[in-house]
């Protein structure tokens, strides 16, 4: 009698989820990255404007200051404020995609392990049929 060795069916497909959760794993790794990144611009940007209200904060408690170089400080306080705002909302942003990224790998790496569990299954259904066709033999 002629013994085939086991194919799953599926194998392809299981290649192709495989692959699918690969990428999915760089994207989120990506995004990983990105929220960093953002994370460290907002730090950068809250610690110099921290900055330079304490030096406005130094300014008013002295007794000759240059009302020009208060102005000068205050334009730059607001430029940090507008510049923080927009790193929040992109910080947002950040997080919602690295979320939505994770869920999608989650996703993906269920349809694998799903593949792979069946594959598994079907493993040993082969391995009982043969050994059914050997003690027959």
């Amino acid at each position: 009698m002629i013994q085939m060795a086991f194919q799953f069916r599926l194998r392809t497909v299981l290649k192709v989820r495989q692959l699918e959760r690969d990428q999915q794993r760089q994207v989120v790794s990506n995004a990983r990255a990105c929220l960093t990144k953002v994370v460290a611009d907002r730090d950068r940007l809250v610690d110099g404007r921290m900055i330079v209200i304490d030096e406005l904060r130094r300014l008013n408690d002295s007794e000759v200051w240059d009302i020009n170089h208060v102005l000068d400080r205050q334009r730059h306080t607001a430029q940090l404020g507008q510049a923080l705002a927009a790193t929040e909302f992109t910080l947002t942003k950040a997080k919602t995609q690295l979320e939505a990224a994770i869920t999608r790998l989650v996703e993906a790496d269920q349809l694998v392990k799903a593949l792979e569990r069946i594959s598994e299954r079907q493993l040993a259904e082969y391995e009982v049929s043969q050994l059914k066709l050997a003690a027959l033999e």
